[in-house]
């Protein structure tokens, strides 16, 4: 008896679902709690100290910010805002760097 083996390709969805969750986040903002849930949990803290105002980010983030594309919060009642597409951008370009 012969044993057949076949190999099927198995495609990398990588890219296509990376495109459709930028698809379904155009034209949307977040707020600091809509970043926590993109970043799996991690707390106001950690986004601070590890992405927000991490010296090495420091010149990436003022260009967002010079775009409008975070707006920092000034205190009570003037919260975070950021464009959902560019910070999530951001994130994939430095994950690998992020200290998850």
């Amino acid at each position: 008896m012969t044993e057949l083996t076949v190999k099927i390709p198995i495609p990398d969805f990588t890219k296509a679902l990376y495109d459709q969750a930028q698809q379904s986040i155009i034209g949307q903002s977040w707020t600091i709690t809509d970043l926590r849930k993109w970043l799996g949990g991690k707390s106001v803290t950690w986004i601070k100290s590890s992405i927000l105002y991490n010296p090495k980010y420091s010149h990436e983030i003022a260009s967002m910010e010079a775009k409008g594309q975070i707006h920092v919060s000034s205190g009570k009642g003037n919260a975070w805002r950021f464009k959902a597409t560019a910070m999530a951008e951001f994130i994939e370009k430095h994950y690998e760097e992020l200290e998850w």
